[in-house]
């Protein structure tokens, strides 16, 4: 389970009209692994099937054996194919893990703001009755900070 914050946070993040996030950035991690995993298997199935397919050539002759050579040094050849989507494997892999760290990112500057917004409620409940009028303009504030955050967010998340 990823990054939680207690419940009077999360009631406090409700009240300035947002949700907690509920994207688990352990479970992108883990996916983001298996992709990587995924990715390697794949490549190393590519440079066998390759190896395999030069010793072929390397061994016999004839004009199967150069159909075969001609074919298998195509761009859409098995091995290209394998070599691709191991690339690919790859990259998304990465994605996963750069989508990992926004996430936590995102809830590490929401819980900050959270708590800087109760420090400051809190301080002007201490000052005195005129402080407490501050009390709204500092929810607004951070409310206009979570938006921008969830913003921007967003963007770099959907591009």
């Amino acid at each position: 389970m990823g990054l939680q914050i207690p419940d009077q946070l999360s009631g406090l993040l409700y009240d300035l009209g947002f949700l907690w996030p509920v994207v688990d950035e352990e479970k992108l991690y883990a996916a983001g692994l298996l992709w990587l995993r995924f990715g390697g298997d794949a490549g190393t199935v590519a440079r066998q099937a390759n190896d395999a397919a030069l010793r072929v050539s390397a061994v016999n002759t004839g004009s199967s054996v150069e159909a075969f050579t001609g074919a298998w040094a195509e761009d859409d050849a098995p091995h290209a194919i394998l070599t691709d989507g191991a690339t690919g494997a790859y990259v998304v892999g990465a994605c996963l893990f750069a989508c990992a760290g926004l996430v936590l990112a995102l809830k590490i500057t929401v819980i900050v703001l959270l708590c800087t917004l109760l420090a400051q409620v809190i301080q002007a409940l201490l000052a005195g009755p005129g402080s407490a009028l501050l009390i709204p303009v500092y929810r607004k504030f951070t409310a206009m900070a979570l938006n921008a955050l969830f913003n921007r967010t967003a963007t770099v998340l959907l591009g």
